[in-house]
């Protein structure tokens, strides 16, 4: 079977403005295949933004390649933007995928236009909804991105990438900003709209609580390399790389919550 979303060898190098380069990513591969739940996880630095960034098609790999239902993405462009309906990428800093200057309706009617999935007689009816489903009021599209708090921009990124129903999103720490109330809500509302035989949702975060609830299956980045992957039951209970056991560890002194208890996690239905 041919994995909705492949990135092999993919590697990422940024230059220094005296030259120095900097390794971010390094001889990743990785397949993404319909119907799973992907945790992607390790500590700040190790790669992962990058790594998806790349497999989204919004940085180009300094080599490797990746491929899209068996096809390469093509470089930025009309043909690039065509695929961007299917391949989502909800940032981590909301406040800078939201342009200060523009209403939040305008960021939705912006993307509305560019793919044109709906007459524009349902912008509004849709726009209204995808907000109300992340805990917000329709009201709100009159607002601009400085008049709502950072957890309320992180809500209308989220609701604005579900617009389109793509088949791959990937989120990055897409709770970290929000009250743990609203947490439950997000995480239950990903599962409810991401879920599906032929798609693919993946998380990036550093709570261990949403990846034992939520995801089939874990990668492990350290220091820009793909260090272990496996299924989640099997990684979190018998890691076997160094630094996949460290992150355990840290998580058990922290007290993060098991299977069941309160919190984001255990909202999810069906859930482990």
């Amino acid at each position: 079977m041919i994995p909705l979303l492949h990135g092999e060898n993919l590697s990422r190098t940024f230059t220094g403005s005296r030259g120095e380069r900097t390794h971010a990513v390094t001889d990743v591969s990785v397949s993404l295949e319909a119907g799973q739940t992907v945790g992607i996880v390790g500590e700040s630095g190790s790669g992962k933004t990058t790594l998806a960034r790349m497999l989204t098609g919004i940085d180009r790999p300094t080599a490797g390649t990746v491929r899209f239902n068996g096809r390469p993405i093509p470089p930025q462009g009309n043909r690039w933007r065509e695929s961007r309906r299917d391949l989502q990428l909800v940032p981590q800093h909301a406040s800078r995928a939201l342009n200060p200057r523009i209403s939040i309706g305008r960021h939705f009617r912006e993307v509305l236009d560019a793919h044109e999935i709906v007459p524009r007689s349902e912008y509004q009816d849709l726009i209204a909804a995808r907000l109300v489903d992340v805990g917000l009021d329709s009201a709100d599209q009159a607002k601009l991105p400085r008049q709502m708090s950072g957890g309320q921009q992180q809500r209308v990124i989220i609701a604005r990438s579900l617009l389109l129903d793509p088949q791959v999103l990937i989120c990055d720490e897409p709770t970290s900003a929000l009250d743990i109330s609203i947490q439950a809500q997000i995480i239950r509302l990903l599962w409810e709209r991401c879920r599906g035989s032929d798609r693919v949702l993946a998380i990036i975060t550093h709570d261990l609580r949403v990846v034992r609830e939520l995801c089939d299956r874990v990668l492990v980045m350290y220091r820009g390399e793909l260090v272990e992957q496996g299924s989640a039951e099997h990684l979190l209970t018998e890691p076997e790389h160094p630094y996949t056991r460290q992150l355990l560890a840290s998580a058990r002194q922290f007290s993060v919550p098991g299977p069941g208890a309160d919190g984001a996690a255990s909202a999810v239905p069906g859930s482990r």
